[in-house]
């Protein structure tokens, strides 16, 4: 690292982002021996911005890392090692079990993780000069943004104008203690709503879900022996889930980023919408008022509550509640990527996410999107940490 501008050595690239991506893409530059620096803290958005009680929404063999074409660390390996319960799949594996492997995982095999982060990324006649929090930087021909879902936490409009001590994004809390006794309304319908509203109850709050779906989709466990040959034909086994729409989405990423622009972005908005695990179910229907069919249109402080205005199949309803936790889930915007302002005017987007080439570039040449902002060219699995075998293959590749 420098302070300086004199005699700079440039880099091959910089991963900027420590989490299933930024991981499993610097431990795959590693084991193609292409020099790099990866920032960021490890694992930071599943530590610090999600519940720890919380369990994951992906099966347990669709939340591997990837260490490299030769290398192999699962996460059934990790939790053999612990003596931790595993099933590959069907079972609620807690998510503090996949942080833990998460961390073992960049002791590993990325070692020379540096925790800051990094602050600005700017053109500079070698590359790319990057900043770090404290000053000093690197210059590298290329720059990896695996910077996950954190900058992108979506609120929606009416709610806006509350002051944020009356509503909060769910990645703002690891616990709930701090709501006992108090009236909640928990917005959305997703498997961060329904864990929100789960753990909000048991902490003692009175809790009220408030959706625009019709109903709740709680997915529970399959029964019976082993599925049928037409069951497994027209609905295959995949890390997204049962279907032949996932198996392809897992599958074929390449194919997918071959599809037009809008249809692709309209895929990746519809397919595996809301939903949560089976297991959730007993722990919020009955614990929970579900107000279903329901849109927010206003909402306004009154002293030291929030009061509601929703639009639903009866008409308007009003309801008062003393906090609002917006389960709402992320819409990718690169505006929000604070640290890349000087080269956003450069970067061709549709919809606020980055266009990319079939090696993850984007417009700007040297600059790669992976996880969330990559979706809208890839498919679904880029949502999902499955995804980072894919994007590390692929960008390690391009690189080498």
């Amino acid at each position: 690292m420098r302070s300086d501008h004199n005699d700079v050595d440039e880099l091959p690239v910089v991963v900027v982002g420590a989490g299933p991506y930024g991981l499993s893409i610097a431990a795959h530059l590693a084991e193609a021996c292409i020099p790099f620096r990866i920032f960021g803290g490890a694992m930071q958005m599943w530590r610090e911005h999600m519940p720890a009680a919380m369990t994951m929404k992906s099966d347990g063999f669709a939340s591997n890392l990837s260490a490299g074409s030769d290398r192999s660390f699962t996460f059934r390996q990790f939790c053999k090692e612990r003596g931790l319960p595993y099933v590959d799949r069907h079972f609620p594996m807690p998510l503090k079990d996949f942080v833990a492997y998460g961390l073992e995982f960049q002791k590993r095999f990325v070692p020379q993780l540096d925790p800051r982060h990094v602050t600005r990324v700017e053109r500079h006649e070698k590359g790319f000069k990057v900043v770090v929090e404290d000053g000093e930087f690197v210059v590298a021909c290329g720059v990896i943004c695996a910077t996950g879902v954190m900058h992108y936490p979506y609120l929606p409009e009416p709610l806006k104008v509350l002051h944020s001590k009356l509503v909060t994004h769910s990645s703002e809390h690891t616990e709930f203690s701090e709501f006992a006794g108090l009236s909640v309304a928990v917005i959305g319908a997703g498997s961060s709503a329904m864990h929100t509203a789960a753990l909000l109850s048991e902490a003692g709050a009175e809790v009220t879900v408030v959706t625009r779906r019709s109903k709740i989709i709680f997915h529970d466990s399959p029964t019976g022996g082993r599925r049928s040959l037409v069951e497994r034909v027209l609905h295959p086994t995949s890390k997204l889930g049962p279907g032949l729409r996932s198996f392809f989405a897992e599958h074929a990423p390449l194919s997918f980023h071959r599809l037009p622009v809008d249809l692709r972005l309209k895929i990746v908005q519809k397919h595996l919408g809301p939903s949560s695990a089976g297991h959730l179910r007993s722990r919020v229907e009955g614990k929970a008022k579900l107000l279903l069919q329901r849109q927010i249109t206003s909402a306004k402080a009154v002293e030291q509550c929030v009061q509601l205005e929703l639009e639903g199949p009866d008409g308007r309803e009003t309801i008062d509640v003393r906090r609002v936790v917006a389960a709402t889930g992320y819409h990718v915007d690169l505006k929000r990527l604070r640290f890349l302002e000087p080269l956003l005017k450069e970067i061709e987007c549709n919809h606020k996410s980055p266009l990319l080439d079939h090696e993850l570039q984007s417009s700007v040449p040297g600059l790669y999107f992976v996880g969330l902002p990559a979706a809208a060219s890839f498919g679904p699995l880029l949502r999902f940490a499955a995804g980072s075998a894919f994007a590390a293959r692929t960008i390690t590749q391009a690189l080498s």
